[in-house]
């Protein structure tokens, strides 16, 4: 059972103003149209709030709350200093063996700053969709694993226990580079995402050689 801290968040369905960063299995993920549903916290809230999502049988999150907080505090302070929520969020097992899944997301607007990491399959695998992952891609995960294989619902590659979590310790940090981006930067446009990406790309590379 998680803590009451793990679950103390509160939903506002009129958001809608956002802008994010992400690290997808696709990159072109879309992250000028995501919203979030979350109101900014009251002053004086413990930040960040840790919201944890039950996930069904045949999922689970490589991490829990309290090794995400150890990650949290290996960087300076600054870089993780606007964020109010981190979520351990639940997927459909349908949305994740096409690969419309990402493994997290930044998201931002309207006072609230978050971190959104998705449950994974027990089997370890991440499915990309009926399409083969380009170079990028797979780069960005080849550190934990290169073995990339083929079924019906299309190509995945294929984690242990160990490299899995080691894979969902870089998805955070690179989650968290879009956060040290915006506080350094200021924001994001279209024009530049594929710059923004390249940034969080190498900042969970060097945040992750210093663990």
């Amino acid at each position: 059972m998680q803590p009451k801290k793990a679950t103390a968040w509160k939903r506002n369905r009129k958001f809608g103003d956002i802008m994010g960063g992400c690290m997808r299995t696709k990159l072109d993920s879309g992250i000028f149209q995501r919203i979030h549903s979350l109101t900014a916290p009251t002053p004086g809230t413990e930040l960040p709030i840790f919201i944890q999502d039950n996930p069904s049988k045949a999922f689970y999150y490589p991490l829990n709350i309290e090794e995400i907080k150890a990650i949290l505090a290996m960087p300076p302070t600054a870089h993780t200093q606007p964020l109010t929520h981190i979520w351990l969020a639940k997927v459909r097992k349908v949305s994740y063996l096409s690969g419309e899944i990402p493994r997290g997301h930044f998201i931002h607007g309207s006072r609230v700053y978050l971190i959104k990491l998705y449950a994974v399959s027990k089997d370890n695998r991440l499915y990309f969709g009926r399409q083969k992952p380009d170079t990028k891609v797979l780069s960005f995960y080849a550190e934990h694993s290169t073995d990339l294989r083929k079924d019906g619902n299309g190509y995945y590659l294929q984690f242990n226990e160990v490299t899995v979590r080691m894979s969902y310790r870089k998805v955070l940090l690179h989650e968290i580079g879009h956060c040290a981006d915006l506080v350094y930067k200021g924001g994001w446009s279209p024009a530049n995402r594929r710059k923004t990406e390249n940034f969080a790309d190498d900042y969970a590379t060097t945040w992750e050689k210093n663990q």
